[in-house]
Formats: C-alpha cells, structure tokens, sequence
C-alpha cells in the first residue's frame, strides 16, 4: 500500500499547482521552485514496479538544481542525500580493507565538499559527511565538520549525538558516551515538551543511546 507516498505526492502536486499558476501570488526563490519540480520526479502514486526507479530520475534532475545553485548549502545537501538514498551504506569499494570511494561516493563527496567549502558548519552536511566518512578511512574523516556539529550551540539530539560515529571507531569511547549523553538529555526535554508527535523520532532516542 504504501500510504505516505500518496500523501507525498499530493503535497508535491499541491506545491507544484502553487509555484506554476499564473493566478498564484508565490513569489519565494527560485531554488524552491526547482527543488519542487525535482521532488516530483522522486514519488509515484499509485505504486507500480518501475517505481523504485525514480529515485534516479530524482537525482539526476537534484543535479541539475545543483549544478544551477552551486552556492546554495540546503541545495547541495539535498543533492548529496539523493546520491546516497541510491546506494545506502555502500559508497565506497572493498569497505573492509582499503576502502575507495565509489562513483556514488565520489558524487555526493563532491556536492557535500562544495557547500561545506562555503558554508563550513552547515548541520546537515555535517551530518551527511560523518557518514560518508565513517565508511572510509580513518585517515580521511573529516573532524571539522564532526565538531562544527558540537561546537555550534544546538539542542538536537541527533547531530549531538552523530560525531560519536566517528569517536567510536578511533576508540575515543569517553567522548562517545558523553556526547550520546548529551543527544539523549536534548532528546528527553524535546519528548517532553511534544510527546505525542515524536512516535517515529523514538527510534533516534533509541540509537542515540546506543
């Protein structure tokens, strides 16, 4: 069934009637507009066999948006997690002796690194470098952005708790228990505050315990 991709894609339309009406008062960027039309070529409904294949057709127009946008970091964000979203967990070759990036990897390290290189400290490539990194080599992670994510003053659980992917595998396990402390304290006051919305956020409690 699948019902979240129905509500997806009437979100999409909805948008998309709003930003391509000549009757519409919507004046927001330009890059909104193109990350509309790129997020209608991601969803299906109702949900055929070829669906699935539109995650490509998604990265491929996210790259033109990328390629259109070069400076703008939510942009190259977007486009990096669209490459990702391809091959989850699989960026790089022989991953357990001498990993090398892949051509999803070498694709999305290319957009991460070109927002990065403007926006340093942007949460979500930080994010989406330390898992990049934590599929590679230790040599190559990139502990700016990791600590960019506890250096910059935030209360969200997860990004406190997201550098710990890296601690761990250099077997800094102090470090690591004290910011998933952290993450888990700033997930605990959020429930507290919207306890009955955060159902499916449970599962980033959970593995921020971990």
């Amino acid at each position: 069934g699948w019902p979240s991709l129905n509500t997806a894609v009437t979100a999409i339309q909805t948008a998309l009637a709003i930003v391509t009406s000549t009757t519409s008062s919507w004046n927001g960027p330009p890059q909104h507009r193109a990350l509309i039309e790129a997020l209608s070529k991601r969803y299906a409904w109702p949900v055929t066999k070829t669906t699935q294949h539109k995650q490509m057709d998604y990265r491929n127009a996210m790259a033109q948006v990328a390629e259109d946008y070069p400076n703008d970091p939510h942009v190259q964000a977007i486009y990096a997690e669209s490459i990702m979203c391809l091959s989850p967990w699989n960026l790089y070759d022989n991953q357990t002796t001498d990993p090398v990036p892949n051509a999803f990897g070498q694709e999305c390290a290319k957009a991460i690194d070109r927002g990065l290189s403007l926006f340093p400290k942007h949460h979500w490539l930080c994010h989406l470098k330390i898992h990049y990194n934590e599929m590679g080599k230790v040599e190559d992670f990139d502990w700016s952005a990791a600590n960019a994510l506890r250096d910059t003053p935030h209360e969200i659980g997860h990004l406190l708790h997201m550098p710990t992917h890296l601690d761990i595998q250099v077997g800094n396990y102090q470090k690591a228990m004290e910011w998933n402390q952290k993450g888990y304290n700033a997930d605990l006051k959020l429930m507290a505050l919207v306890p009955k919305t955060l159902v499916v956020y449970n599962g980033y409690l959970i593995h921020n315990m971990e």
